[in-house]
């Protein structure tokens, strides 16, 4: 009965979903609808892509009818249950990494920088550290800068963004530890389009196994800038013996 499908999609949150430089949008949520599409026998249903730069706003949008689908959405059963939205099967899983300065040190107690335009995590963090102290900055790059100065003592990164991220030199004295804990991804659908969230499902299901992941690689480069600067810093020694030889 629908020509179109409007999909929410979370900006700055590669290899996920995010804008490129001409506002189209790119990541995962490009590869993964399409071929749901195409599984389902509807290649000709067109999308039309709208971004979130607030994780919060992409779910309202999905429950007031702005948008048919929204992604990334956890797989937390809990939340999407308290904000009106039902879950698809999970299109991958990964682990959840905890970001720490210096040597990890449990701490029951301990100030967690979150990200106030994506609070994905904050379950998890009081799951894992139930007497912890969220603070809220506005990107995951505050987050980290948090932990750098010693502001923060954790911050929490998604495990497919986590490695590339940390690459980047400002963020050489940060490491990261696997939380045991697997987030899962999904597509989100409003509560009450059980019709739109078992065709969703179903073209998930019809994936090839590794579909999604593998997928994730060519948008993950997109996390890690080595600017000159880092080159010029990165290869200082070797720098110098060219000079002087």
């Amino acid at each position: 009965e629908h020509d179109s499908l409007k999909a929410g999609c979370l900006l700055h949150c590669l290899p996920y979903s995010d804008a490129d430089k001409t506002g189209q949008m790119t990541g995962l949520v490009t590869d993964i609808l399409p071929e749901i599409m195409e599984n389902l026998g509807i290649e000709e249903m067109k999308t039309e892509w709208q971004g979130f730069e607030n994780y919060e706003e992409m779910i309202a949008a999905l429950a007031e009818g702005s948008i048919d689908v929204a992604f990334p959405v956890s797989g937390d059963l809990y939340y999407a249950e308290v904000n009106g939205f039902y879950q698809s099967d999970p299109v991958l899983a990964s682990a959840m990494e905890l970001v720490y300065r210096g040597e990890y040190k449990r701490d029951k107690k301990a100030r967690f920088a979150v990200n106030e335009n994506n609070r994905m995590h904050d379950d998890s963090i009081r799951i894992l550290f139930p007497e912890a102290e969220l603070v809220a900055f506005s990107s995951i790059e505050e987050c980290l800068e948090a932990v750098v100065s010693g502001e923060a003592d954790f911050t929490i990164l998604n495990g497919l963004r986590a490695d590339d991220i940390l690459r980047n030199r400002k963020y050489r004295n940060l490491g990261c530890i696997q939380t045991g804990r697997q987030e899962e991804i999904c597509l989100g659908v409003a509560a009450g389009n059980g019709s739109l969230l078992r065709l969703l499902s179903r073209g998930i299901r019809a994936l090839d196994e590794d579909f999604a992941l593998s997928r994730t690689y060519r948008y993950r480069e997109g996390l890690y800038a080595n600017t000159t600067a880092d080159l010029l810093a990165d290869n200082l020694g070797l720098f110098w013996a060219v000079i002087l030889g």
